[in-house]
């Protein structure tokens, strides 16, 4: 099947993507594996890398050190509305966009695949996911414990997002409409989910660092 022109980005949210993971940081594994996945759907040229003014030197000292190729998009990837202004000046002739969010370096390749080819069956936007297994409590303003939450209400959200060009609201000028999508999503846009794999979780601080290492051990040991 013919794949139609794609637009894969990288969003850099914060510094914690440049953290270091054994050999390389969160932002050049996360990277490499979009690059991997742009050229085997057929994409040539770089990959696009979305983050703020403040962190576009120590990015692209990481980047260009790891050989990687990339054309800078510079924007806040926080706010879907400045992102989505920003992405509209380069998708170009591109029929999808995926964004990979940087700080999930341990995505696997095979993810960033089952997103597209859900979204070339049906529907306009995807995103991964996975069933929510801890146990969830409501905390009142005086710190105690109201109710457990119904655990199959909820669902861990990963990445790629992957959408149809035609399903993102470039006039959208108001963060509080948005869904919780890097971009804005016009108002009758179909979503779809696949499952994600469970070392795509993201690394909101330094802290958590440890626990992908722990995952990045498994993943070369034992899910290989």
């Amino acid at each position: 099947m013919s794949i139609p022109p794609i637009k894969v980005l990288v969003a850099v949210t914060n510094a914690t993507a440049l953290s270091r993971l054994g050999e390389t940081t969160l932002l050049v594994s996360s990277a490499s594996v979009a690059r991997e996945f742009s050229r085997e759907v057929g994409q040539k040229g770089p990959i696009t890398v979305a983050f703020s003014e403040e962190l576009s030197i120590q990015i692209t000292i990481q980047l260009k050190s790891a050989g990687i190729d990339f054309f800078p998009l510079v924007c806040d990837p926080n706010n879907p509305v400045e992102f989505a202004q920003a992405l509209a000046t380069v998708v170009d002739e591109s029929e999808f966009v995926v964004i990979h969010d940087a700080n999930r370096p341990l995505t696997r390749i095979s993810q960033f695949h089952r997103a597209l080819e859900s979204l070339l069956a049906e529907g306009d936007v995807v995103r991964c996911s996975s069933a929510f297994t801890e146990t969830l409590k409501s905390v009142s303003n005086e710190a105690l414990i109201e109710y457990t939450i119904d655990r199959t209400s909820v669902r861990r959200i990963s990445t790629p997002e992957v959408f149809k060009v035609s399903a993102i609201d470039f006039k959208q000028n108001s963060v509080e409409k948005c869904t919780g999508w890097f971009l804005p999503l016009k108002p009758k846009a179909q979503i779809g989910y696949v499952d994600s794999d469970p070392e795509s979780i993201r690394v909101n601080s330094s802290d958590e660092l440890s626990l992908l290492e722990s995952f990045l051990h498994w993943q070369k040991t034992v899910a290989r």
